[in-house]
């Protein structure tokens, strides 16, 4: 089976922006008639270069015409192609300036944050003093960032920060009554969650005891420096040292 009509530009061509493939019906037909004859074709040790050569031809053919689909692709998205650079080039422009506005409203936005921060701070230092968590307890254990969002009215802030004053106060008044009041508000001072402190801190004091039925004394140091200088110091008098990372 031999094919001697190759596709050319002639057989696929555009005119007025339309896509004419006039050989469709006849290039479909000799498809068909090549997949039946390499479907039905026997293949033996005889004919097997005639094999080959026939599925190259077939080959080439569909190669010829995958070439023809790039090339009309090519020439069809041309005009899009170019008018699609000339979109990107304008959006770039305006995004060029749209970045720079949006970092001037940020800056702006940043600098009203900051000064109703500081206005918040102020009620802060005035209301923490009648609490008796104030003594423990910093702005920043309070203060989240839907505080500082300018649709949040500074009166709102204040009666949460009250609230919080009276919650927090409740719970250190609590675990003030407690033996190991200091580690209990220290760790309580980490997580606001009075249980999750005093189960950190007793959970703590288990593992010493586990490892020691000697008398102990806890000692929390914070600040790598002051760590590593405390730990120097007590390995020179011979302290066993139980890190609680």
């Amino acid at each position: 089976m031999s094919y001697t009509n190759q596709p050319d530009s002639t057989d696929i061509r555009i005119e007025n922006g339309l896509i004419r493939f006039d050989g469709y019906t006849l290039y479909k037909q000799r498809a068909e008639e090549a997949r039946d004859y390499l479907m039905t074709l026997d293949v033996s040790p005889e004919n097997e270069q005639e094999c080959k050569r026939t599925v190259a031809t077939a080959r080439k053919i569909s190669d010829q015409l995958n070439q023809e689909k790039i090339r009309i692709k090519k020439a069809v998205l041309a005009p899009y192609m170019a008018f699609e650079d000339q979109v990107k080039e304008i959006i770039g422009i305006i995004t060029e300036g749209e970045n720079v506005a949006r970092d001037k409203l940020k800056a702006i936005d940043e600098q009203r944050r900051e000064e109703k921060k500081e206005e918040i701070r102020k009620i802060w230092n005035s209301r923490c003093q009648s609490f008796e968590c104030g003594q423990y307890l910093t702005l920043e254990h309070f203060l989240t960032d839907q505080h500082l969002n300018k649709t949040v009215p500074i009166s709102d802030v204040e009666k949460e920060m009250v609230q919080f004053l009276v919650d927090k106060s409740a719970d250190i008044h609590y675990l003030s009554q407690k033996p190991l009041r200091d580690e209990y508000i220290e760790e309580y001072a980490r997580c606001l969650n009075a249980l999750k402190a005093m189960e950190t801190v007793d959970r703590r004091h288990e593992t010493i005891k586990a490892h020691s039925s000697e008398p102990y004394m806890v000692i929390r140091i914070t600040g790598k420096a002051d760590v590593v200088l405390a730990k120097q110091l007590l390995k020179d008098v011979n302290y066993r040292i139980m890190e609680d990372n």
